[in-house]
């Protein structure tokens, strides 16, 4: 969850996380608070002072967490073939992204769906379709 969604931690910070995120449960048991959670990320932080970004931990753990929870990877996937579902022909999309996950998810979707269906060539005239590929 951490590595997918944590944009500003780069390998192998969020592997880390989670490790030290499990072995404080093992050692006192089950958060039963958020705030024991925040504890526990600002301790692995410290920790971090050199290797991490300027980005508050927990606030970055956190956004992972409600992301996974909250299935805003799938949401994106399924909104965006909805939309390009009902996209007419020559007809444009924005999309304005906040993460790179969410970036990463657009491009990946953009790349898979470069070429355009049969119907699409069909109604293209060819000079637009030189332009376009």
């Amino acid at each position: 969850v951490i590595r997918s969604t944590c944009y500003l931690l780069e390998d192998p910070i969020p592997k880390r996380i989670a490790e030290a995120v499990l072995w404080r449960q093992r050692l006192c048991g089950p958060y039963t608070s958020t705030s024991q959670l925040v504890h526990a990320l600002e301790d692995f932080g410290q920790e971090l002072l050199d290797e991490r970004s300027r980005a508050n931990l927990a606030h970055v753990v956190f956004c992972a967490i409600r992301i996974f929870l909250n299935e805003e990877m799938g949401q994106l996937d399924l909104a965006l073939e909805g939309i390009f579902e009902r996209l007419a022909p020559g007809g444009r999309c924005v999309v304005i992204c906040f993460n790179r996950w969410e970036m990463a998810t657009i491009r990946r979707f953009i790349q898979q769906h470069e070429r355009p269906c049969d119907e699409v060539l069909a109604a293209l005239p060819q000079e637009h379709w030189d332009r376009l590929y």
